[in-house]
């Protein structure tokens, strides 16, 4: 276990991690990439999509599905969801008002 209850990637999956750790290795992880040969970053694409097929493990993550649900939820985003929802209830209570342009 890591500190703030989280797990690292060896015993909980990346679904387990703290967001904060998450991104934080995400971004180190993309850096470290980015200062490869692209020779080499195309090598280690393929020994990594080699490893997920060898293992069935898929490229997405829970992240990616939760946010990808999120979208099908809210495809105007929640800033509009949350506008209609305060123009309903503004309607509510004089029966005319509307913020939404």
């Amino acid at each position: 276990m890591l500190p703030c209850g989280g797990q690292n990637s060896q015993t909980g999956g990346i679904s387990a991690q703290i967001p904060d750790d998450y991104a934080t290795r995400s971004i180190e992880r993309q850096s470290r990439y980015d200062s490869l040969a692209p020779p080499l970053q195309r090598a280690h694409v393929a020994a990594w999509q080699r490893h997920r097929d060898q293992f069935g493990i898929t490229r997405t993550t829970g992240r990616d599905a939760a946010r990808r649900e999120q979208q099908q939820l809210l495809p105007l985003g929640d800033t509009n969801r949350d506008r209609a929802f305060l123009d309903r209830e503004l309607r509510l209570i004089d029966g005319k008002h509307s913020v939404i342009p």
